[in-house]
C-alpha cells in the first residue's frame, strides 16, 4: 500500500513581511526620484562669465543704475505703427529734429530713486550736425571731463522742468532736472560699469536672445514674496520673450521654485533653472508688440 505523500504547506496570500517592510522605502525612493527629476531635468549649466562680450550700449550704464531698458531702434523701426511718427526727438531751442532713421538704439535708465536718463545713439550722418548746433547755441552750459552739458529750459520728453543734454560716445544723453549728477555717473561708467560682476554677466548670457533682440531690460525687484532680488527680460524678433529671475541663494530659489513656476511662468513655453536663476520663454503675437516692449 502506497503511503500518502506529505501535503505541501499552504502559503498565505499577499506580500511577505520583508516585502511589506520595503514598500515604504520603495515609495520614498520613487518620490525622491521624481522630485530629483523634476528639479534636474530642466537644469541648465550656467555659462562661464568669460564668454560675456560687452555690447556698445552697455558701456553707458553705470553700476548705480536701478533699472534700464535697451531698445534696438534699427530693428524696431520696421514694425508698422509702433512709433507715433517719424520724429523721435525734437529740441526747438536749437531747431533740431531727430528721426527714427538717424537713430541706432535707445536706452532709458533709472539712476538712484528719481533720476531718469534717456540715451539716443545717433548715426554719424547726424552726429556732427547735432554737435555743431549745440556748440553754436546760446544755451547755458557746463563742462565735466571734457564733455559739455547744455541746459534746456524745457524737457523735450515730458515738456516739464528743465533738462541737461550732452553728446558722449556717439549718443545724445538727456537728463531731466537741474542737477547733472546722473549724466556725470554715465560719463564715469567706464571706471564703474554695470556689468562688472559674474552674476550679472551670467544673467545676461542666460536671458539674452542673441544679436537680433529687439529689447533688453533689467530691474531691481525690491521687496517681494518670492525673494527675487533682480530680473532681466529679453525680446527677440518674432516676439519671443525670455524672462529671468535672480535669487540671492540656491536655498531661496529651491524654496520658492514651485510657487514661481505656478504663478509667474504658468503661461511660458518652457521653464529652466540654473544655480541662482529661474527663466522661461513666452510667445506673443505681433499685434502685442507695444505691451511686450513695455513689459506688460
Amino acid at each position: 500500500m502506497v503511503k500518502d505523500l506529505p501535503q505541501k504547506s499552504k502559503r498565505k496570500s499577499g506580500p511577505s513581511k520583508i516585502t511589506k517592510a520595503f514598500i515604504p522605502l520603495i515609495i520614498l525612493i520613487l518620490v525622491l526620484s521624481y522630485v530629483a527629476y523634476f528639479f534636474s531635468s530642466n537644469y541648465v549649466t550656467p555659462p562661464p562669465p568669460s564668454s560675456f562680450k560687452q555690447a556698445e550700449w552697455m558701456s553707458l550704464i553705470p553700476s548705480q543704475v536701478e533699472g534700464f531698458r535697451y531698445l534696438n531702434i534699427t530693428s524696431l523701426s520696421s514694425y508698422p505703427n509702433l512709433f507715433s511718427g517719424e520724429t523721435i526727438l525734437s529740441i526747438p531751442e536749437i531747431n533740431l529734429s531727430i528721426s527714427l532713421s538717424e537713430v541706432t538704439y535707445g536706452l532709458d535708465m533709472l539712476i538712484g530713486d528719481d533720476m531718469i536718463v534717456s540715451v539716443i545713439a545717433l548715426r554719424t550722418s547726424i552726429l556732427d550736425q547735432v554737435s555743431f548746433m549745440l556748440n553754436a547755441s546760446s544755451l547755458e552750459s557746463t563742462t565735466y571731463k571734457n564733455v559739455t552739458f547744455y541746459l534746456l529750459p524745457s524737457s523735450p520728453i515730458t515738456m516739464q522742468d528743465s533738462a541737461w543734454i550732452c553728446l558722449h560716445r556717439g549718443a545724445l544723453i538727456l537728463s531731466e532736472g537741474k542737477k547733472t549728477d546722473a549724466i556725470r555717473l554715465i560719463i564715469d561708467s567706464n571706471s564703474n560699469p554695470f556689468f562688472a560682476n559674474d552674476s550679472l554677466k551670467i544673467g545676461y548670457l542666460l536671458s539674452s536672445l542673441g544679436d537680433d533682440q529687439l529689447s533688453f531690460s533689467y530691474f531691481k525687484s525690491g521687496n517681494n514674496s518670492y525673494n527675487v532680488d533682480w530680473e532681466m527680460r529679453s525680446v527677440k524678433s518674432g516676439l519671443t520673450v525670455r524672462y529671468l529671475l535672480h535669487f540671492p541663494s540656491s536655498t531661496d530659489l529651491n524654496s520658492k521654485y514651485s510657487d514661481v513656476v505656478k504663478n509667474i511662468f504658468a503661461k511660458s513655453k518652457s521653464v529652466y533653472k540654473s544655480d541662482y536663476f529661474i527663466f522661461g520663454d513666452f510667445s506673443y503675437s505681433p499685434s502685442e508688440i507695444r505691451s511686450v516692449l513695455m513689459g506688460l
